[in-house]
């Protein structure tokens, strides 16, 4: 059984021991509707006591009024309390503002856990609110095996993050989301808190401001950042068109990242550090390669390496910290982004890839992005090495 899957049965074998317990109650909505009907999911969020769960069948729910309302009775669905949702997956559970409004707001008295569900198709006005299209994380957040799409917003399109704020996303894809107006940074997200995310794929976020701020299509961090086993690919921006390392941000950790195919119309396709520290940024078993703008292509700005990472275009880039195990200038030959099994997208190493087989052991997760157990014997030598980047190859991946 793949992780996610692994982790989407805990959660629910969790709920049937709560209830046994009887420490919490498991709610069901059982009316796809948004008329403050019974059974519906904006009534049972309402009504449900701290540390309940709800839990949401197969169907649309389209969620009827407009912006600028806290209390939950209209618009977006608020959070103020504790609560976990569970979905029937990502490609069966869907919730849409259909553009009226964000679709979630996690307030800072709210913890919400939210798997197996899809939010679409949310937006706010980019010329006055940057505070994410889809989700708005002020207190804490935990996304599993779920889909983040098609929203906009001034910024964080899909995802923001506000300062004291916490996101941790799990298997989950982040995409097509757009960042515009004035400010129009961190198209997929916009973290100004604290965000981990793992095992996910953030692809075709857009941000199109109209300053200089017009920065990160993928992820834009102010705040404290930690991805493993993360593949960005297709995004675009001013600048940082893959991630954007802000000049005020703390830290940023990329481990077993794959970096790849992102544009910037600036500077930096793939990653840029504006930060004057040289460990704002850190680099271990990661990959940035082939992304592309008039300037430098794939890193701009200072990244302190950890140790065995990929950077194909090191032009504009300083790379400071370990260059123990480092490739550079070297193209990865990644297959295009598609499904190679799990339930997200990565891009596969083909078997002439020099990050086959050239990972740190030391800082090596258990598995890649898709649950496949690392480290695996790529090149067929008999030997079982780590691979840099997202996606471990073993000896059956062809070509």
């Amino acid at each position: 059984m793949r992780p996610a899957v692994v982790r989407l049965s805990l959660v629910l074998a969790s709920l049937a021991v709560s209830v046994r317990a009887g420490t919490a109650s498991v709610l069901v909505v059982t009316d796809l509707g948004d008329t403050a009907g019974p059974g519906q999911l904006r009534t049972l969020i309402n009504t449900a006591a701290p540390g309940d769960t709800i839990v949401v069948p197969p169907g649309t729910i389209t969620l009827a009024g407009g912006p600028d309302e806290d209390a939950n009775a209209t618009g977006d669905l608020d959070i103020h309390k504790s609560l976990t949702i569970v979905g029937a997956g990502a490609a069966l559970t869907i919730v849409t503002t259909k553009h009226t409004d964000r679709v979630l707001d996690v307030h800072a008295d709210g913890a919400l856990v939210l798997s197996g569900v899809t939010l679409t198709d949310g937006a706010v006005d980019p010329a006055t609110d940057m505070a994410g299209g889809a989700i708005r994380a002020r207190g804490q957040l935990r996304l599993v095996l779920s889909v983040v799409q098609n929203s906009s917003s001034g910024g964080g399109g899909g995802i923001f993050v506000e300062p004291g704020g916490t996101l941790v996303v799990e298997s989950s894809t982040i995409r097509d989301n757009t960042a515009s107006g004035t400010f129009g940074g961190g198209a997929g997200v916009l973290n100004f808190g604290f965000a981990e995310i793992d095992d996910s794929t953030i692809s075709g976020n857009q941000s199109i401001g109209g300053s200089s701020s017009d920065n990160g299509g993928g992820l834009e961090n102010v705040g404290v950042a930690s991805l493993t086993n993360v593949t960005i690919s297709g995004n675009s921006a001013g600048r940082g068109g893959g991630v954007f390392q802000g000049a005020s941000s703390d830290t940023l950790t990329l481990r077993n990242v794959t970096i790849a195919g992102n544009k910037a119309r600036i500077a930096a396709g793939g990653l840029q550090d504006m930060a004057p520290a040289t460990t704002h940024t850190n680099l271990i078993n990661t990959i940035v390669a082939g992304n592309t703008s008039p300037a430098s292509g794939d890193c701009d700005g200072t990244v302190n390496s950890l140790g065995h990472n990929l950077l194909q275009d090191t032009a504009g880039c300083t790379i400071a910290g370990d260059p123990t195990g480092n490739i550079l200038g070297v193209n990865p030959h990644l297959l295009p982004l598609g499904d190679n099994g799990g339930p997200t997208w990565t891009m596969a190493l083909k078997h002439t890839s020099a990050a086959v087989d050239a990972g740190s052991a030391a800082a090596c997760p258990a598995t890649d992005q898709r649950g496949v157990a690392r480290p695996q014997d790529g090149d067929g030598d008999g030997t079982f090495v780590c691979d840099i980047g997202a996606f471990e190859r073993s000896g059956s991946d062809r070509p």
